[in-house]
C-alpha cells in the first residue's frame, strides 16, 4: 500500500493530478481506467482544510448523480473500473460545484418537472451571482474541452450554434413542407388538417424507427455537449410539458368581430383598400396610428377579449403593445425598418388583447410561480415595463412566450383560423419529441446525421401526401399575410 501511494504521488508531482483534465499520463489514452476509490484518494491528498473528515463516496454522490442523469450509467461502486476521462469528469463536477454551492448541480441537471425558471436563468443575463454561476458552467465546459479532439469539438460547435441543427434545420424543414403544401393546397383547411395528421404520424414513425448511436459517447464528451445545449433541452422540455399551451389559461377560440368601421377609416386615410389582415403599417407608424384610431381600437379590443377596457388603459398599454409587436416581428424574422410594413389592424388588436388578457389572468397563468435562485422575478407585465423604461435590456423567455403565444392566438382567432391552427400543434409536438430524443443521445454524429435525415424524409413524405391526394397538377400562387 505504501509503495502504491508513493507511486501515485510521483505521478502527481511529474504530471500534475492524475484526474485533472489536461494532466496526467492518461490524458490521451482512451483505454486507461481508474476507480472512484482512486479518485477519493486523490481528492483527500489535495485537501487543504483542517476539518479532519475525509471525502468518501457520499461526498461525491451529487456529482455522480448528475453524471448518471447525463450518461444513463450508474456510478455507485468505488472499485468498479471506469475510463479515466469518466473519473476526471466526476472530479470536475464535484470540485466546481463546491466553488459556489450545491445549487449549481441542480441548475445543470437535465430538465424535469417545472424547470421553466431555470430556462429564464440560462437564456438571459441576470444578477452578478447568476453570471458567476454561468461562468462556472463555462469553466466546466472549457476544462472538458481539453481532452476532446478538435474534429469532435467542431461538430459540437455546429450543433450548439443557434443557426444550426435544432433551429435552422427544423425551420428549413418546415419552410420546405409549407412551400409544397401552399403550392398545392393553399387555403383548403380540411386538406391542411389531413396533411398535419399525416405528417405527425410520419414524424412519430421516424422516431419509432430510430436506432441508438452506434457507439456510446464518452462521459466527458456527453457532459460537454449536454452543457453546451442545456438551454435547448430546457426549451424542448418546456414545449412538451406545456403541450404548447398556457396552463390554467382562459380559452381563446375563433371570434367573429367586425373590423368594418376601422378598416373603412384606415382605407380612406391610406388611399387604398385596407382589410383587417392587410399588411400596411411599419412598427415606426404604429403608435401614431393607434392614437388616431384609439376609440375604434378600444371598442374592437373589448369585443375580441370580452373584457372591460377604457381609453385610459389603452394609453397605458400602448408602449407595452408596441414592445410586444417588436417581439412578434423579431420572432417572425421580419424587418423593423421604416419602409417595411408587415403590420395589419388585426396584429394591433391582438397585441393589445394579449396585454389585457395577461393582466386579467394575473397569477393564474404565471409560467414561473416562484423565482429560481439567481433568476429574474416572476411578474410578466413588470418585465415589459422594465424593458420599456430601459431598466433592463432583456425580457425573460417565459414572459415572451406568454405574450407572444397569446398574440398569435388572437390573430388566428380574429381571422377565424384558430381551429385550423390548433390541428397543427400535434405536428409541432411530434417534432419536439423527436428533436428531444435525438439531442438526448448526446452523440454529435448521431444528432447531425439524424437531423439531416429527418429533413429529407419529411420533404419526401409531403410530396407523397400530395400524390396520394392527386394534387400534383393543382398549383396556387402564394400570398403571405404575416
Amino acid at each position: 500500500m505504501e509503495n502504491n501511494t508513493n507511486h501515485s504521488k510521483k505521478l502527481k508531482d511529474a504530471n500534475g493530478p492524475r484526474f485533472n483534465f489536461g494532466h496526467g499520463q492518461d490524458a490521451r489514452d482512451n483505454s486507461a481506467t481508474a476507480t472512484i476509490k482512486e479518485l477519493l484518494q486523490e481528492l483527500n491528498e489535495e485537501r487543504t482544510d483542517d476539518s479532519g473528515n475525509l471525502y468518501d463516496s457520499k461526498s461525491i454522490r451529487t456529482a455522480c448523480r448528475l453524471l448518471t442523469s447525463i450518461t444513463g450509467k450508474a456510478y455507485r461502486s468505488t472499485t468498479e473500473k471506469h475510463s479515466v476521462s469518466t473519473i476526471k469528469t466526476i472530479k470536475l463536477l464535484f470540485v466546481k460545484s463546491r466553488d459556489i454551492d450545491a445549487h449549481l448541480i441542480k441548475l445543470i441537471e437535465a430538465p424535469k418537472g417545472n424547470t421553466f425558471g431555470t430556462m429564464n436563468f440560462l437564456t438571459m443575463p441576470s444578477s452578478p451571482d447568476a453570471e458567476s454561476v454561468k461562468q462556472q458552467i463555462k469553466n466546466i465546459i472549457d476544462e472538458l474541452s481539453k481532452e476532446i479532439d478538435q474534429t469532435e469539438l467542431d461538430k459540437i460547435q455546429a450543433i450548439q450554434d443557434p443557426q444550426q441543427p435544432r433551429k435552422r434545420y427544423r425551420k428549413e424543414t418546415n419552410e420546405a413542407i409549407a412551400d409544397i403544401l401552399l403550392t398545392h393546397i393553399l387555403i383548403d383547411h380540411n386538406l391542411m388538417k389531413d396533411a398535419d395528421d399525416y405528417l405527425t404520424e410520419r414524424t412519430l414513425g421516424f422516431l419509432r424507427g430510430l436506432a441508438s448511436p452506434a457507439h456510446p459517447t464518452p462521459a466527458h464528451v456527453a457532459t460537454y455537449l449536454h452543457l453546451s445545449i442545456l438551454d435547448d433541452l430546457h426549451l424542448l422540455h418546456f414545449e412538451l410539458t406545456t403541450q404548447l399551451s398556457i396552463p390554467n389559461d382562459r380559452l381563446i377560440s375563433n371570434t367573429p368581430v367586425s373590423f368594418e368601421k376601422i378598416c373603412r377609416e384606415a382605407s380612406s386615410e391610406m388611399g387604398t383598400d385596407i382589410q383587417k389582415d392587410t399588411n400596411f403599417l411599419s412598427i415606426h407608424g404604429m403608435r401614431e396610428f393607434c392614437i388616431r384610431h384609439m376609440n375604434d381600437l378600444v371598442d374592437t379590443i373589448k369585443r375580441a377579449t370580452r373584457l372591460s377596457y377604457t381609453t385610459s388603459a389603452f394609453e397605458n398599454d400602448l408602449p407595452r403593445a408596441c414592445m410586444l409587436m417588436h417581439l412578434y416581428l423579431d420572432e417572425a424574422e421580419l424587418a423593423t425598418t421604416e419602409d417595411s410594413k408587415p403590420i395589419g389592424i388585426v396584429h394591433i388588436v391582438a397585441a393589445f388583447a394579449s396585454v389585457l388578457h395577461q393582466r386579467f389572468m394575473k397569477a393564474e397563468t404565471k409560467l414561473v410561480k416562484t423565482s429560481v435562485r439567481y433568476g429574474p422575478k416572476t411578474d410578466p407585465q413588470r418585465h415589459l415595463d422594465l424593458r420599456i423604461s430601459r431598466a433592463t435590456l432583456y425580457i425573460p423567455w417565459t414572459v415572451q412566450y406568454l405574450y407572444g403565444e397569446r398574440m398569435k392566438w388572437y390573430i388566428l382567432a380574429l381571422l377565424a383560423r384558430k381551429s385550423a391552427a390548433d390541428s397543427h400543434v400535434n405536428f409541432q409536438l411530434a417534432q419536439s419529441e423527436l428533436t428531444k430524443h435525438i439531442f438526448m443521445s448526446l452523440s454529435p454524429d448521431h444528432i447531425i446525421k439524424t437531423t439531416e435525415a429527418y429533413r429529407e424524409y419529411m420533404i419526401k413524405s409531403t410530396n407523397e401526401f400530395i400524390r396520394v391526394k392527386d394534387l400534383q397538377e393543382t398549383r396556387f400562387r402564394k400570398i403571405i399575410n404575416y
